[in-house]
């Protein structure tokens, strides 16, 4: 994406690595006893900041990657103590939309390596919204129609201090922690620019959201997603920061970022741009993968326990949803012919190569047959991921992919 000079100097984009160093478990003892853990986190990534001061822009960007899942976190207008009017930024005191508010019980929210602020001091609806349950009733029509809808029924459109959460595979209010990580680093990071000055950062003063958007289809395409909220984020903003924000939810298609491999060829053409301008040159030895585009053909794995299939003959494999999607291992259902049934084996119980994560069981029933396994998206355990494969010859059952 190309910066317009007036964007560009009012936004800050952090390293993909900064949360996660952030956020990284960190033993008390290698640092002074006075320090709190906000203090601790602080400390860690303090050197990060030295050559901007995040307070002089109106949006920083932080990349986050959650086993192996890419989303956004912005930090909007980190300058105000309060709202603003959109107009003419004088302060006001317009109220929120509660409507429709609703209580949620306290939560345990954490995640391997990280120490992170507690989630609780959240307001937690404004991550429920956003959660995955709540996409089965969709609100607006698009971006421009909800927007002007918008702009119909509110007297005042503001702007305000706040940290949103841009997450194309929504994690619900799960996601608390990381807001309530971040407002602490900003008070941290503060009374280091500032020289111990202190400012008003609590979860009243700069609440925390996470935004209701347009959600993949799939289990694969979350940094592409991220990129392009990254882009939308400026080609169709945000025009009222009071909260819950509602009006992203018809943002933009799927289509935008995955038909044709579109976003793909976008950042691919990018590169090799900016590779050009640059003359850059790779080190010997080095070449630029060929990238195929096409969906990519599904292959098997040769499997000694096999039996001899006649020269036409076809398994056709159907692989199905057979879970909710928020099972900590997911199952898949797979039917066969009754010939299929009839041909095979014994279960084998170790694959030839590391295409699953985890492997543990299969269970037959009747033509069914239960994989239990977790998910293959490279580590997120906790969604199901959904194969569809067909025409599959001479190869045994049990050594697909």
């Amino acid at each position: 994406m190309l910066f317009v000079n007036e964007d560009r100097n009012r936004t800050y984009v952090f390293s993909t690595f900064f949360y996660t160093a952030l956020a990284k478990s960190f033993n008390t003892s290698d640092y002074p006893s006075h320090f709190t853990a906000s203090q601790i986190r602080h400390e860690k990534v303090k050197k990060w900041t030295k050559n901007v001061n995040i307070f002089d822009k109106d949006f920083t960007f932080i990349p986050i990657n959650e086993n192996n899942h890419w989303f956004m976190a912005v930090i909007c207008f980190s300058y105000l103590s309060g709202k603003v009017s959109m107009e003419d930024e004088k302060p006001v005191n317009v109220p929120d939309d509660n409507t429709g508010r609703y209580k949620l019980q306290p939560i345990k929210s954490t995640t391997a390596n990280r120490t992170e602020a507690d989630p609780n001091v959240e307001d937690l609806w404004l991550f429920d919204l956003a959660s995955t349950q709540n996409y089965a009733d969709k609100q607006g029509v698009d971006y421009d129609t909800d927007v002007a809808v918008l702009k119909k029924n509110r007297n005042v459109l503001v702007k305000r201090p706040c940290i949103l959460l841009f997450d194309s595979l929504s994690g619900g209010v799960g996601r608390a922690r990381i807001t309530a990580t971040l407002r602490e680093w900003l008070q941290q990071e503060y009374i280091a620019k500032y020289n111990d000055l202190i400012k008003d950062f609590s979860p009243e003063t700069i609440k925390g959201s996470l935004v209701k958007m347009p959600q993949q289809t799939n289990y694969t395409d979350c940094g592409l997603f991220a990129i392009h909220c990254f882009k939308m984020f400026f080609d169709k903003p945000i025009v009222d920061y009071s909260l819950p924000i509602r009006h992203l939810e018809n943002w933009f298609s799927a289509a935008e970022v995955t038909k044709n491999c579109q976003k793909r060829r976008e950042l691919q053409s990018i590169i090799l741009t900016r590779m050009k301008e640059q003359k850059s040159v790779l080190p010997e030895g080095v070449v630029l993968p060929i990238l195929n585009f096409a969906d990519p053909s599904v292959t098997i794995q040769q499997n000694s326990h096999r039996k001899n299939y006649p020269e036409n003959y076809q398994q056709e494999l159907v692989v199905e949803p057979y879970a909710n999607l928020h099972f900590q291992k997911g199952y898949t259902k797979i039917t066969r012919s009754e010939q299929q049934e009839n041909d095979i084996e014994s279960p084998i119980h170790n694959f030839d190569n590391g295409s699953f994560n985890a492997y543990h069981h299969v269970h037959f029933n009747n033509r069914n047959v239960e994989i239990d396994v977790n998910d293959i998206h490279s580590g997120l355990g906790n969604h199901k991921n959904v194969i569809k494969i067909k025409n599959i010859s001479n190869e045994n059952f049990h050594s697909f992919k």
